[in-house]
């Protein structure tokens, strides 16, 4: 100004990098049981509905969804670091229906006659002793009872598709 320059001042930039995304998990769970929190591993995570990141559901590292119906429930987690919002990762919520009883026919021979295997059509077969399904005789499509005397025997099978278990099918020999 008229002249003179006055002393001289410095600015500092700092540019901090856009963080990654924080480390999401997806979870499978069968329907009817307690539905767990999602989780993901990162700083200051925010959970949303969408991949826009328009709708914040909730903050942490866990986050309960309330979802209890069958089907995949997407969800999207973002971490900020030094004021700066990662791009998201996703973490899916998976309930699997519970699968049907397997076909199973009850059995009935005459004393003395040879005994058939029980036989069950289905996937993962689990054969009980139990209706509480306590007692495992065997895990196969086929049941060899061992029964040789007359009288009534009731056996239960199950199947297990996506980790989910059927409930039993009573068996009569």
């Amino acid at each position: 100004v008229t002249g003179c320059e006055s002393v001289g001042d410095s600015a500092t930039y700092i540019i901090t990098a856009i963080p990654g995304p924080p480390a999401a998990l997806d979870d499978n769970e069968c329907f009817g049981q307690p539905m767990p929190d999602l989780t993901a591993v990162g700083l200051n995570l925010q959970w949303y509905d969408t991949f826009t990141l328009d709708n914040l559901l909730g903050t942490g590292a866990n986050f309960t969804t309330g979802e209890s119906t069958v089907g995949p429930h997407k969800y999207y987690v973002t971490q900020t670091v030094a004021g700066c919002e990662s791009p998201p990762d996703s973490a899916t919520l998976t309930i699997d229906p519970i699968p049907a009883p397997p076909i199973a026919s009850d059995t009935a021979v005459c004393e003395g006659d040879s005994v058939p295997n029980l036989v069950a059509i289905g996937t993962n077969i689990n054969w009980y002793d139990d209706p509480e399904l306590l007692i495992l005789l065997v895990s196969n499509d086929s049941l060899a009872t061992g029964e040789t005397a007359g009288g009534v025997y009731d056996y239960y099978v199950t199947q297990e598709v996506l980790g989910c278990i059927s409930p039993a099918d009573t068996v009569i020999l």
